[in-house]
């Protein structure tokens, strides 16, 4: 297995058709609510796993590119000038490029992680009786007894939670009752319990490592927005029927107050603007009504990114092929779908393509082939 331009243009491919699918599924409400936002984000967790391992598999098939992709490829890879002793592409400067990039940026993720922790630690210490007691009370509903330090954050107006092991809940002065507080922080705390804030700070070193794929901008804030309708859901699901419309007026209240905090890896409660709140909030309604049934639109939907996720990446990958016009219909191609070899009783190795001897080499010329003895057993 191994990292190679192919493998990672693999992966960006079909994992930027699976974003914009799942921008699809977020923008028809009855394929979100049908399937719901559990399952959704399961699959977008899947997506992002897959999207740290951009390498050559065993299972992936090689489908040849013979048309546009192999001139692209050989500009790419043709040295155009040397220095420091060796020839140099402009596949090795984007490379040189993408790397440096992805170092500053996963440097300052870090740095401002510990930054904004630091800050944390200096804020006023909450001991409201009211409030600690609705943590208290949150926890048990879990079966947990995480401490979460609360303190005192005006820098925004929305309640928010930090920290992937030690968590804060930082409050902005707010005047609300006591349901609307345990609605807040039930809120908050689910996102905690979850694993949220963890998803999310891989959101954000996959963003560092492909800061030039615009798709992966798209797909932070898709996570997010599923996020927060899922820890919406997690509330009203325990709320009566007029106890939910409360929730949503609570949330309205938030957003009309709303700054925006600049932190990517906290959960907020409103974090978003009045606008996309009520959104959120009509999407929310929607989903305890909806009696729909699964239609072949939305079916079709899902099943074709599951496959997007799932299947093709890790059973194709595409690679450039392109012969001399001088060399066209005197040779054959070899791959791993239709070509392996077998260690043989002198050390050599038999080349058998559709499972016909075609010739005998001393060392294998690519390791991605399947080796085997001579008795039809995997040498790896």
């Amino acid at each position: 297995m191994a990292i190679t331009l192919s493998s990672v243009l693999n992966i960006v491919l079909f994992s930027g058709i699976a974003i914009v699918l799942i921008q699809v599924i977020i923008r028809k409400a009855d394929i979100l609510l049908l399937y719901g936002f559990r399952l959704i984000q399961s699959l977008m967790i899947a997506l992002l796993i897959r999207f740290f391992i951009p390498i050559e598999l065993p299972t992936q098939n090689v489908v040849s590119i013979t048309e546009i992709w192999p001139d692209i490829y050989i500009a790419l890879t043709k040295p155009f000038t040397s220095f420091a002793g060796r020839e140099w592409s402009w596949l090795s400067f984007f490379i040189i490029v993408s790397v440096a990039g992805s170092l500053f940026f996963a440097v300052k993720l870090v740095v401002t992680y510990f930054a904004f922790r630091y800050k944390a630690k200096q804020l006023e210490t909450i001991n409201d009786s009211l409030i600690l007691g609705i943590v208290d009370a949150v926890n048990a509903s879990y079966g947990k007894d995480v401490h979460f330090e609360i303190v005192r954050y005006n820098e925004t107006s929305s309640p928010i939670i930090f920290g992937l092991r030690k968590p804060y809940i930082l409050l902005p002065d707010l005047d609300l009752t006591k349901e609307e507080w345990t609605y807040v922080l039930s809120h908050e705390m689910s996102h905690y319990y979850n694993k949220d804030l963890w998803i999310r700070f891989l959101c954000e070193m996959l963003q560092a490592l492909y800061w030039w794929n615009p798709f992966v901008y798209i797909f932070r804030k898709q996570i997010t927005k599923v996020q927060e309708l899922r820890a919406d859901a997690g509330v009203m699901d325990k709320l009566s029927r007029l106890k939910r419309l409360e929730y949503t007026e609570c949330l309205i209240r938030v957003a009309k107050q709303h700054t925006d905090c600049q932190q990517k890896w906290v959960a907020s409660f409103s974090s978003d603007s009045e606008t996309d709140v009520v959104k959120r909030i009509s999407l929310l309604l929607q989903r305890d009504e909806f009696k729909g049934n699964r239609t072949i639109k939305s079916g079709l939907t899902v099943l074709l990114l599951v496959f997007m996720i799932a299947f093709l990446p890790n059973v194709f990958r595409f690679e450039p092929f392109a012969m001399a016009e001088e060399h066209k219909g005197q040779g054959i191609y070899l791959n791993r779908s239709n070509a392996y070899f077998v260690l043989n009783a002198d050390g050599l190795y038999d080349i058998y393509v559709n499972d016909e001897y075609f010739g005998t080499v001393e060392e294998i010329f690519d390791e991605s082939f399947k080796v085997y003895d001579e008795n039809g057993g995997k040498i790896e």
